[in-house]
């Protein structure tokens, strides 16, 4: 018997002891929440009454703030401001405060699917492009017999079999996708006897939007043909998956029983299990490839057998892919949890594991990732995950409350089956999370007014836009949803890109991409040199300016025409901004923008964005280059008028087609700076910095 653990109490709020509930002055029966009053600073009561069913899925979240709203005070958010809206403007909160904060819980509320918003799993989308015609035409034949498959690897399918099948593909190429070890690099040190044997379990409860067959299509796809279901509830079961085993509890018991049950009952079934995995029933998998017989090669991670996440939540995303012991206390997703034998025995049977069902936290029946955190912390034992992650959260709104969405880091930002599946035209691929860089309220009017001349000069108007891609194949599925989506805000675009020296398929990942559109063109060649690093190096921006030269001489000779280039980081993790890129367009008189390139450092207590890309930087009148410190403490405001300069870069840039027409890049200097000084001696002196044409060089 493992010694005895002891779980640090977790201090949340109930109904009863919520600081924000107050009783209306008329009424005791009736309460308001006068967080809702702080933030809309409305005077009158009882335009913040809230109901008990409310409060209660409130307390069920995380705890909130005024500067800091989970999904329920946004959706309460949004009533009140309607009922403001309703009336013309009340006192404290006129019609236009309100719409304004309308816009900002917008981004809290529930996913609506009807706009594109929803995460899907790429298999959901469509059917595979090598599934041919039913080889009978019976009604039966067609819903369960052959058909036809143009795979190069398979003749004939069946329905079932095409959903369980690895190799399907939405588009009309055989891309080199990358195996496993490829995303995710094999742990350089690994312990504990290999995993042979695996006990499987998916927890399934009600929720509105139901995902349980997604779950299971990929996870027989990654490798688990027979997983055991634990139904919490009334759940619908696909009759196709009715074979399985079944665990059904009639009458709910909740999240966390459900699963210490499932995982109790699954290594008493099945004591010679080598490895425990528990699901939940709005997770997918990596399944384009054997998720299972990778994951029999990389347990267990580090020096001693540890649990694994195969989630990774974009609180804990980080730009190297491989595996990773997390430095604090878990408490960010139990979609995907592995345990080793001795530690789910272990795990079961702790008594501070035991008394959470009576702690009197929500009935003990919630907070299944913070409760498995808190013991792994407890006890000594390391959570490894991996980056990028192995699964994706698709549950759109939570299981709990209607209004819970799955947004923020409730989910995925680089997810391993988005690297594998490109051009789904899913929306999400090409997201950016403008809510996250809001302008102050004095900015707003004027930020907005130059987003809207700007788009509409961009529908009118004809892009270039360029790139450098090396080895940068896990970040190609994004870049190209990107790239086609600001293309498709001018009238018309063109993709020019330089591709040398990969090792990884983004060579492939291009020439399918040029394939199934007509407007991108890949430059490529085998030169056999280094890869540098970002450092501040001569013999760096030699080469960066040889290959930067191959794409402008290129789109200035075939589109020189057109009337601006963009040039734009591959690899930029997190995106840019289209609404800033707009603004951008929104201006006049400029021969060159240059973006707010951020990236992310993460401290004990928060997270903070940093001006990037300091090398490319020269303030006016400073023509030399400037130190790390000094760039990165700059600090600018949405909605900031544009920021003169000799030179910058932050990730992506917009010019004017005349002006690229002027230079090249050049050296020893960094190639943007050398192409900027040349402009400047050419008469294109208008170069600027725009603080609201944002680019994230880390994950948003």
């Amino acid at each position: 018997m493992p010694p005895p653990s002891s779980l640090g109490k977790l201090v949340l709020p109930t109904v009863e002891t919520c600081p924000h509930r107050r009783p209306l002055a008329d009424d005791a029966a009736r309460f308001e929440c006068d967080l809702l009053r702080a933030v809309t600073q409305v005077t009158d009561n009882s335009l913040c009454e809230v109901q008990p069913d409310a409060c209660r899925a409130c307390c069920e979240s995380f705890p909130p703030a005024q500067d800091r709203w989970n999904p329920i005070i946004a959706s309460l958010l949004f009533e009140v401001t309607d009922r403001v809206l309703a009336r013309g403007g009340v006192r404290g909160c006129t019609a236009e405060a309100a719409r304004t904060l309308q816009t900002k819980v917008s981004s809290a509320l529930d996913v609506d699917a009807g706009v594109g918003q929803a995460i899907l799993p790429a298999r959901a989308n469509g059917r595979c492009h090598f599934l041919g015609q039913p080889l009978t035409a019976s009604v039966e034949s067609t819903l369960h017999g052959e058909w036809q498959c143009h795979h190069p690897s398979h003749r004939i399918t069946t329905p079932e079999q095409c959903r369980s099948c690895r190799d399907w593909s939405l588009i009309p190429t055989v891309s080199r996708f990358l195996s496993p070890s490829e995303l995710v690099p094999l742990p350089r040190e690994r312990c504990g006897p290999p995993v042979k044997n695996w006990a499987v379990g998916i927890l399934s409860a009600p929720r509105r939007e139901a995902t349980l067959e997604w779950c299971l299509d990929s996870v027989i796809r990654a490798g688990w043909d027979r997983p055991q279901l634990f139904v919490d509830g009334l759940v619908r079961i696909p009759p196709r998956f009715a074979h399985l085993p079944i665990t059904w509890r009639e009458q709910a018991v909740g999240a966390w029983p459900n699963y210490w049950l499932a995982l109790a009952e699954l290594v008493q079934s099945q004591p010679e299990a080598d490895a425990y995995l528990l699901l939940q029933d709005d997770a997918v998998l990596h399944d384009r490839d054997n998720l299972r017989q990778y994951l029999e090669s990389a347990l267990w991670p580090g020096g001693n057998p540890s649990v694994v996440s195969l989630y990774c939540s974009q609180a804990y995303t980080v730009l190297e892919p491989g595996w990773r012991a997390l430095s604090q206390r878990w408490i960010w997703g139990a979609l995907a949890f592995v345990f080793p034998r001795e530690l789910a025995r272990e795990f079961l049977t702790d008594p501070g594991v035991l008394a959470h069902r009576w702690s009197g936290l929500h009935d003990g029946r919630r907070q299944v990732d913070v409760l498995i955190g808190e013991w792994a912390d407890s006890c000594g034992h390391a959570v490894h995950y991996p980056c990028p992650s192995l699964v994706q959260h698709v549950g759109n709104t939570s299981s709990i409350w209607s209004q819970a969405d799955n947004q923020g880091f409730r989910r995925a930002d680089w997810f391993a089956g988005d690297l594998e599946s490109p051009f789904t035209r899913d929306v999400s691929l090409s997201d950016f999370p403008e809510h996250l860089f809001a302008s102050q309220a004095k900015l707003q009017a004027e930020y907005a007014r130059r987003i809207e001349t700007g788009r509409a000069r961009m529908s009118q108007q004809r892009v270039v836009i360029c790139g450098l891609c090396r080895n940068v194949r896990h970040f190609l599925p994004k870049f190209a949803a990107r790239a086609e989506r600001l293309g498709a805000m001018f009238r018309d675009y063109r993709v020019v890109l330089f591709e040398n020296d990969s090792t990884d398929a983004t060579l492939e990942f291009l020439q399918d991409w040029q394939a199934l559109n007509h407007r991108v063109h890949v430059l490529s060649e085998r030169l056999g040199t280094m890869r540098f690093p970002q450092i501040r190096s001569g013999e760096r921006s030699v080469r960066m300016s040889e290959y930067r030269n191959r794409y402008r001489r290129y789109a200035t000779e075939q589109f020189g025409d057109f009337d601006h280039l963009v040039v734009v980081d591959s690899d930029l993790a997190g995106g840019w901004s289209y609404d800033g890129l707009a603004n951008t367009f929104g201006h006049d008189d400029w021969d060159f923008v240059g973006s707010n390139g951020l990236i992310r450092v993460h401290s004990e207590s928060k997270s903070d964005w940093l001006h990037f890309d300091a090398w490319a930087f020269r303030a006016v009148g400073h023509p030399q280059p400037h130190s790390n410190l000094e760039v990165n403490s700059i600090v600018f405001d949405r909605g900031e008028p544009l920021l003169p300069i000799l030179s910058c870069f932050g990730g992506l840039g917009v010019y004017r087609m005349a002006a690229m027409h002027s230079a090249q890049y050049g050296a020893p200097d960094i190639e943007h700076a050398e192409l900027h000084t040349q402009m400047r001696q050419q008469g294109f002196e208008r170069l600027f910095l725009n603080p609201s044409q944002i680019a994230l060089y880390s994950p948003a």
